[in-house]
């Protein structure tokens, strides 16, 4: 449970510092559904600013800088941002990742969130159970099942129906904090707690130095759809964004020669880490090896998505002949991701395809930039 609560919250944190950085650029923009709007379908926004106040009756999917959530879902709803801020009335499960996560409205299913700070307020009600992750955290209102958390310091202060499940070093339970089931804690030393909180049982177990295999299915399908998540938000926000850049990329990578691509791909995957380590040598040259190695990151996150979304379209227009238009290409998106995941699956063959896959992507896109810095120099 611990490894996966802490590989989802790493995941999400350095998607979450690339994503801010995309927003940056679409500054003074905002996605705004009012009191009296309502959706009769799945709602997406992404935007600076996004604040959903109307109903919702289906899944809703925000990021921005900052986002707030003052509505109604009927579906499930996934957030990630800077500062999240969860009000409504959600009928299904909430997935947020973002540097302060604060919820406080009602949740009909789970929560899983990952973050800075990670806040349940006093008026929260979440009628499953609650994986949480991050440098804080902080649970009032009520969990209507289990809670599982991992965290630098967690603060009980709320109601906790089922069995709680903590890996911290610093842990305080305050007075009016109620755990129904047993309270297990991940600790090389005890834990200072009144035992009159907790209904069942406080057990202590050590911190293992080895990762061990648990049954905690449902942190490691929320971990698996926090990345999923990422990639998709990832792919809207450039698609919506650089719209004609998208497609010109999608076809460079249909119409050119796919080896070409995965050699550039190679070369470029060894070349821009050589070249930042050459920078850093250099404390003039520090700046831009920074810089370097934040577009290293961010280009290898954008070519999982790049990847995803022309996989999909090569099989899809085999079914269906299509062109890429201004909507974003959900089916093929899809279709690409869940066939790059399968692959990763297979023991090195189905590897290796997932990663030239990859090369391929990452080749195009290196291309395009370097075609487009060629043309503003010239």
């Amino acid at each position: 449970m611990k490894s996966r609560i802490l590989a989802a919250y790493f995941m999400m944190a350095v998607f979450f510092v690339f994503s801010l950085a995309v927003f940056v650029a679409a500054a003074d923009e905002s996605g705004y559904l009012s009191k009296d709007q309502v959706v009769n379908d799945d709602y997406i926004s992404a935007y600076q600013t996004v604040d959903v106040q109307g109903t919702v009756n289906g899944d809703v999917i925000m990021t921005g800088g900052t986002v707030d959530f003052s509505g109604k879902s009927s579906g499930d709803l996934l957030a990630a941002g800077g500062n999240i801020r969860l009000r409504g009335q959600n009928d299904g499960n909430i997935r947020a990742a973002g540097g302060n996560v604060f919820i406080e409205g009602s949740t009909g299913k789970n929560v899983t969130a990952a973050g800075g700070n990670i806040s349940l307020g006093e008026n929260s009600d979440i009628l499953g159970n609650a994986y949480l992750a991050g440098g804080m955290v902080e649970t009032k209102g009520t969990i209507g099942k289990n809670l599982k958390v991992a965290g630098g310091n967690v603060i009980l202060a709320g109601t906790v129906k089922g069995n709680a499940e903590i890996m911290s070093d610093q842990v305080t339970a305050r007075p009016d904090a109620k755990i129904g089931g047993n309270l297990t804690y991940y600790s090389n030393s005890d834990l200072n707690i009144d035992k009159k909180i907790v209904a069942g049982e406080i057990i202590r177990k050590n911190v293992p130095i080895k990762i061990r295999k648990d049954n905690s299915l449902g942190v490691f399908l929320g971990a698996q759809l926090f990345g999923f998540l990422g990639i998709l938000v990832l792919a809207y926000i450039f698609y919506k964004l650089f719209p004609k850049n998208s497609r010109d990329i999608f076809r460079m990578l249909l119409e050119k020669d796919s080896w070409k691509m995965i050699a550039l791909g190679i070369f470029a995957m060894i070349v821009i880490p050589v070249a930042a380590i050459i920078f850093m040598i250099t404390i003039i040259g520090m700046p831009l090896a920074m810089v370097l190695i934040f577009v290293f990151i961010s280009a290898m996150f954008l070519s999982k998505a790049i990847a995803s979304v022309a996989l999909g379209h090569v099989i899809n227009v085999r079914l269906k002949p299509q062109e890429f238009t201004q909507s974003f290409p959900f089916m093929d998106f899809i279709l690409g991701y869940l066939i790059l995941e399968v692959l990763m699956l297979i023991p090195f063959l189905g590897q290796l395809a997932a990663f030239l896959i990859f090369l391929w992507a990452f080749g195009a896109l290196s291309k395009y930039a370097y075609d487009g810095f060629q043309k503003k120099t010239s």
